[in-house]
């Protein structure tokens, strides 16, 4: 219940421009590693097919982990959803002058080209089902 009420608070200091991010210097391709091993383990469960391809790097960048947490778990969460049994999903990073860019992809349902505009309206969902 903590971790919810904590969520909308997040959500309102979002939604207000003053949620401040905590940079921390570390290893992203490392933490990024850690954070996809549970992912590969749940697709294995659900006989999914899981690429992960992070560039690697042995330099260290500032970067705030609970936001990266965040955006990961809910890219892949969604993408796992999303595919079915014996399809794939692929998690890659590339960093370029210190931008991290993160691309998933599935296999699963897609997306209709009308509904590609509402994808980062707050709470849309295409039906109840997906």
């Amino acid at each position: 219940m903590l971790e919810l009420v904590d969520q909308l608070l997040e959500l309102s200091k979002l939604d207000n421009g003053s949620l401040q991010l905590i940079l921390r210097e570390g290893n992203i391709a490392e933490f990024l590693h850690s954070l996809t091993d549970v992912f590969e383990f749940q697709a294995k469960e659900k006989k999914r097919l899981f690429d992960s391809r992070i560039e690697g790097t042995t330099e260290n960048h500032f970067f705030d982990k609970d936001v990266i947490e965040k955006i990961v778990d809910n890219l892949l969460s969604n993408a796992l959803k999303y595919t079915a049994e014996k399809e794939s999903i692929v998690f890659a990073t590339s960093i370029a002058k210190s931008n991290l860019k993160i691309i998933v992809s599935n296999t699963g349902s897609g997306v209709k080209k009308e509904d590609l505009s509402k994808l980062f309206n707050r709470f849309y969902q295409k039906n109840e089902t997906n």
